[in-house]
């Protein structure tokens, strides 16, 4: 008895030693796709959630309304308010480059609209060059952009069409989630400053307004 006793327990004991390599195999096997998992996800989130860094690019669409502030003619005192024009519509396609952390270069189309209390039409198109700095807060991002450029003008009226060149400038920002890893939607606002510069005719008559842009944007990262 006491010898088949001993036998028994070697055996026993050389089955427990040949099942611990596999048992430990199968343990490192299970806990893999975990590990993966984990990692794979964070990788997402960052690829998702990270500052933009150099070589970054971006495309954008804006849409919304342009509320003139102000109309202010220097030689003609009793023109300095912007009643003579209704609020409009406008759009906007930009460009971006990132050069580093958040610093971007780029370029935006602008197209916008108003009714006159006279009845004419004006429509500004601005084609101005952008720096912007972006910052990331979890799941949103932040920009604070200024923009110069000039901007072509038409004021419409009884089928006669009056056309300008003039500098433009404008300065603003926005707020925005990103949705995906590929697009992030928002809400931004911007100031526009339109002199209109006489270079012949009345000179003295020089005209300044200012108009304000509140606008939903879209910007897919390329």
């Amino acid at each position: 008895m006491k010898s088949s006793t001993a036998a028994a327990l070697g055996l026993s004991l050389a089955l427990s030693f040949a099942a611990l390599p596999l048992a430990q195999a199968q343990a490192a096997g299970s806990s893999k796709p975990e590990a993966t998992g984990l990692a794979a996800g964070s990788v997402d989130s960052e690829q998702v959630y990270a500052p933009y860094g150099r070589g970054d690019q971006t495309l954008s669409l804006a849409a919304g309304v342009d509320v003139p502030l102000f109309i202010s003619v220097p030689a003609n005192s009793s023109s300095t308010s912007a009643s003579t024009l209704y609020s409009g519509g406008l759009f906007s396609f930009s460009y971006q480059y990132f050069l580093n952390g958040g610093l971007a270069i780029g370029g935006t189309i602008d197209g916008a609209f108003n009714g006159v209390i006279d009845g004419s039409t004006l429509f500004v198109a601005p084609l101005s060059f952008r720096t912007a700095y972006w910052w990331t807060l979890g799941s949103f991002e932040l920009c604070a952009a200024v923009e110069g450029g000039a901007y072509l003008w038409s004021l419409d009226y009884s089928g006669t069409s009056n056309v300008g060149v003039d500098p433009f400038a404008k300065a603003g920002g926005g707020v925005y989630w990103r949705v995906s890893r590929g697009w992030s939607v928002g809400l931004q606002s911007y100031f526009w400053f339109l002199p209109e510069i006489k270079t012949s005719g009345v000179t003295q008559l020089n005209a300044y307004s200012g108009f304000l842009e509140v606008a939903v944007a879209a910007f897919y990262h390329l």
